[in-house]
């Protein structure tokens, strides 16, 4: 969304901004880039964005967007399975991407429920899970939006668990300490234009959907999951900083990858969140 808008209007230029805008269609290829020191300010989501802190240290999260929608565990609508108690010995479809393995792994403890001794977890590609779950191969499923909104819209499924799923804003240190005052108008900008596309949805769906391939209803309705688009009265209202629940994730984040894949023993996120660039002197 921040992309087809910087692209289409002159809200970087009216905070003396430029610079290439790249769109990624996988995480790889956003990755490859930040490798090759090509990425002075991205986005990335939750478990995602430890990986990213990790391969990248020079990175730092300086805020969160909002909700990207939410991140759910769903079974089909005639299912007998209305708890997460209810899933033992049960076969559960998994979004491959590690938020949803996650957030499942933290729902069945909550329950008491171990995975893949009290129930079976299987990584599944989004175009899959449909299919395994008409043909019975598995009870229930974890997913994220949009997949999820299109999901419920066009078929038969309620939901068990649910929260936001959130995405963080990174830049880069070096461009950082380099040029301090563009940081913040780079805030202030972001900021602007999530108003802008509060002011013009109907438009904004349209760029969104027509570069991501998604219906136009689909993308405004995972927009309408976004705390920032639903309360923005004016610019002021925006709020870009992490709140508590978005820290608290990324600490579940940064435990989740150290239990499952290991981190550096060094590694604190907290050390890599800046909270200094707010863009308030210039939200007005």
């Amino acid at each position: 969304m921040f992309g087809e808008i910087f692209k289409r209007t002159q809200i970087l230029a009216k905070y003396g901004l430029d610079g290439k805008i790249t769109f990624f269609l996988h995480g790889s290829d956003q990755a490859e880039a930040c490798k090759k020191n090509k990425i002075d300010a991205t986005f990335s989501c939750e478990v995602p964005a430890i990986y990213h802190l990790v391969e990248f240290p020079y990175m730092r999260i300086v805020g969160t967007p909002g909700s990207l929608g939410r991140i759910a565990l769903i079974v089909p609508k005639e299912s007998n399975i209305f708890s997460v108690k209810d899933l033992k010995n049960k076969r559960i479809l998994v979004h491959s991407g590690s938020s949803a393995m996650m957030m499942i792994h933290k729902w069945l403890g909550d329950s008491q429920l171990v995975p893949d001794r009290d129930v079976d977890l299987i990584p599944t590609g989004k175009d899959l899970i449909l299919n395994k779950l008409y043909d019975e191969k598995a009870e229930a499923a974890v997913s994220w939006d949009p997949w999820l909104e299109i999901f419920l819209k066009k078929h038969d499924f309620r939901i068990i668990r649910q929260r936001p799923f959130y995405s963080v804003i990174f830049i880069s240190q070096r461009y950082m300490e380099e040029f301090p005052h563009a940081t913040t108008q780079y805030i202030a900008a972001l900021r602007e234009a999530l108003f802008w596309a509060t002011k013009h949805k109907e438009l904004v769906c349209k760029w969104v959907s027509e570069g991501s391939g998604l219906e136009t209803n689909t993308v405004k309705n995972v927009m309408d999951f976004n705390e920032n688009w639903l309360l923005a009265k004016s610019k002021k209202n925006i709020d870009l900083c992490l709140s508590q629940e978005v820290v608290k994730i990324l600490k579940e984040c940064s435990e989740f990858v150290r239990k499952i894949v290991g981190l550096p023993k060094d590694f604190d996120v907290i050390e890599r969140i800046n909270l200094n660039l707010s863009g308030d002197e210039y939200a007005k």
